[in-house]
């Protein structure tokens, strides 16, 4: 099954990694009560981006933010099909993307699970 992990990045460092399981949507912004990622930070909206899984890829999707979500520098428009490497930000936030298959023996513990 292909997963997605996303390392955060701050200053060229990788700070922390999140396995996201496999589920249809995860929301990304500054809500705790809406979001299953949550970014404290000043040019985040409430609801500002969404992580889909559909039809065996991974993609990105602004939700109408105010300050847009960046793929690679480029805005995203509609949806993004993630790539592995690929870099995306939202506010100040720098996340990059693994994609690969997985199994349960790939996990390790350098790497948080978001609880789906």
């Amino acid at each position: 099954m292909l997963r997605l992990w996303i390392t955060l990045v701050e200053n060229g460092e990788d700070k922390l990694t999140l396995a996201l399981p496999p589920r249809a949507s995860w929301m990304i912004g500054r809500d705790e009560s809406m979001n299953e990622l949550v970014l404290h930070e000043a040019g985040v909206s409430r609801l500002h981006a969404r992580l889909v899984f559909q039809e065996s890829r991974y993609v990105l999707q602004d939700v109408h933010s105010k300050a847009g979500t960046l793929v690679n520098d480029e805005k995203v428009e509609g949806l993004h099909e993630l790539a592995n490497g690929d870099v995306f930000t939202v506010g100040t936030s720098t996340f990059r993307c693994r994609l690969a298959e997985w199994s349960m023996a790939d996990e390790d513990e350098h790497t948080e699970t978001l609880l789906g």
